[in-house]
């Protein structure tokens, strides 16, 4: 009889661990707030032209939207917005698995609204860890007029007698057009006219390679008009290039 008692004391101790046990694990607090825990980074932005061919700028992303998830959750569960140096963190979290994403300018893979986003996971062992996940990276487009950059330039107009026999004079061409191309472009991206005085000024560019164009009566005979092109390269922000004179022959 005395052994069965102590069987049966045995037995209801171990159910009561086992409950005890159980109770303490449902009541272990799962990601989220509640420790002393903090995620901090910042994010930086590189901005390109449309096609990602040329790095226009790189610079703090400031007042940019951070999010994060806690734990397994499927939506956001957070967010902070950035300082002016692009710094963000989130505080008093306790331990657990915790995504940090923000979103960027799609660089081509196709995303149909246009943005992808930039992700990393984190794991807090502890709920007064200090994580720092370093840098996040998200890319702005521009359009080839989103800049501050100028190209400038003269068309001379080359008078010809008849028939291109010989050279009456040179003068000023006015009105005329001037087309614009930028890096690989198939379409021209700006179409201008000179002043009275043949110059012409193309503003707020961004950085890459361009061709200037004027079209000009073929001194060869030909009835086509051809093009008369150069070309330039714009390195710095707010640089202002001097492609020179464009000579174009008139009959």
């Amino acid at each position: 009889m005395l052994h069965i008692k102590i069987q049966q004391i045995k037995q209801a101790s171990l159910v009561l661990g086992l409950i005890l046990l159980t109770t303490l694990m449902s009541c272990e607090k799962p990601a989220g707030l509640g420790g002393k825990a903090e995620i901090k980074g910042k994010v930086t932005v590189k901005s390109y032209d449309k096609q990602y061919r040329v790095l226009q700028a790189t610079y703090p992303a400031a007042n940019q939207n951070v999010y994060i998830i806690y734990g397994d959750s499927k939506t956001n569960s957070d967010d902070v917005r950035t300082s002016y140096d692009g710094a963000f963190n989130f505080r008093f979290l306790s331990k657990g698995n915790y995504k940090i994403f923000v979103y960027s300018d799609d660089s081509l893979t196709g995303s149909p609204s246009g943005k992808i986003h930039i992700e990393k996971e984190i794991s807090l062992s502890s709920n007064d860890q200090k994580y720092d996940i370093g840098e996040l990276v998200i890319y702005k487009t521009l359009d080839v007029d989103d800049g501050d950059a100028v190209i400038t330039g003269r068309v001379m107009q080359v008078n010809y007698a008849k028939g291109f026999y010989y050279v009456i004079d040179t003068t000023r061409a006015q009105e005329a057009a001037v087309y614009l191309q930028y890096e690989d472009n198939p379409e021209y991206s700006e179409r201008i006219r000179t002043l009275d005085d043949g110059t012409f000024a193309i503003p707020n560019l961004i950085k890459g390679n361009y061709s200037i164009m004027v079209y000009s009566e073929d001194t060869g005979g030909g009835t086509e008009k051809i093009g008369i092109i150069k070309t330039t390269r714009i390195i710095e922000q707010g640089q202002t290039v001097n492609v020179g004179d464009i000579f174009i022959a008139k009959d």
